[in-house]
């Protein structure tokens, strides 16, 4: 079943590597920004260095800006790849459809067809950009996280961890349910 689905993706592969690519540059930038942040906190502002400050602020800005434009772009062609998955999906659907016989029109109810061919569709293509943007960000903030805390203190590194690991423990089992 993955298999199936996964072929959906071959005619949007360049539009896939580079949302992965996006989401783990993104991703990235979300763990900078909080040390930049502590690090001109801690060092620039009980300097009083201005000049430092108002440079440390610019490049942060603009790593800002630049971190907003990208996941703008990550979302659009995440998403477009995402319609035209569910396009391609409703497309094969309809084309099964159209080769089953009369009596299973018959004995099917029309509102059950007519629902899985519209809104479980859509779902499934929503998970298909979701899926594994989600995938990538989490597990990125998840590990960098934990990286930096074991880099600014082992305890609180250690506690972080275990508590991440037993809540991803928990959700993974009750999704299971």
């Amino acid at each position: 079943m993955i298999y199936n689905f996964l072929h959906y993706y071959k005619p949007y592969k360049r539009i896939l590597y580079g949302v992965v690519i996006g989401s783990l540059v993104a991703a990235l930038l979300d763990l900078i920004f909080p040390m930049m942040v502590r690090q001109i906190l801690n060092e620039v502002l009980p300097q009083k260095n201005i000049n430092r400050l108002l440079q440390d602020s610019g490049v942060l800005f603009i790593l800002y800006l630049g971190n907003y434009g990208l996941l703008y772009i990550v979302n659009y062609y995440g998403h477009l790849m995402s319609a035209k998955i569910e396009n391609d999906m409703r497309r094969d659907l309809f084309e099964h459809f159209q080769k089953m016989s009369f009596r299973y029109f018959d004995n099917a109810k029309t509102g059950q067809l007519l629902s899985r061919l519209t809104s479980d569709i859509a779902e499934i293509g929503e998970l298909s950009f979701r899926g594994p943007n989600d995938v990538i960000v989490c597990c990125i903030t998840m590990v960098g996280t934990i990286g930096i805390l074991f880099w600014m203190n082992v305890y609180l590194g250690i506690l972080i961890a275990l508590l991440l690991i037993t809540k991803t423990l928990h959700t993974v089992y009750v999704n299971k349910k």
